[in-house]
């Protein structure tokens, strides 16, 4: 979260906004910018869509990558670079020692091009969410990778 968080405080900061103006333009409560603004909480996926749209288009790119980067699983950027590219953000493989020694080449090729296909589509994203939410609940019972 402290991606986002910065990132936010930032555009605020730079824009010259109050939280509580910010939180009426973007149709939310002043005390949720806080919890985005102290590390708290992140948005979900339909408010960050309106943050998006309150500001400005060119901060808009590092934003939605924040919100990424802070949404992923830990250590899931040593796997997986997300660049800003506006107005589209773009997944690119990273190194190979940068990737698990048990993924080959063609695994890595075919979570890349998930990755971008689940990026474009909400309707994949919803599955993602439900695979992640099933991940994170059998890492936390010690069952991940069992």
């Amino acid at each position: 979260m402290i991606r986002f968080s910065q990132c936010l405080q930032e555009i605020l900061t730079s824009e010259g906004w109050t939280r509580v103006r910010f939180a009426k333009d973007v149709r939310v409560s002043p005390a949720n910018v806080s919890r985005w603004v102290n590390y708290k909480t992140l948005p979900d996926r339909e408010v960050l869509g309106r943050i998006i749209a309150a500001v400005p288009e060119d901060r808009a790119p590092g934003l939605i990558t924040a919100w990424i980067g802070d949404s992923l699983p830990k250590n899931a950027d040593r796997m997986v670079g997300i660049v800003p590219k506006v107005p589209t953000a773009k997944v690119k493989e990273p190194t190979a020692d940068e990737w698990p020694s048990q993924i080959n080449r063609a695994t890595r090729r075919k979570f890349i091009d998930f990755s971008k296909i689940a990026a474009e589509h909400p309707d994949v994203m919803e599955i993602v969410d439900v695979l992640h939410a099933a991940a994170m609940r059998a890492a936390a019972k010690g069952g991940a990778g069992k």
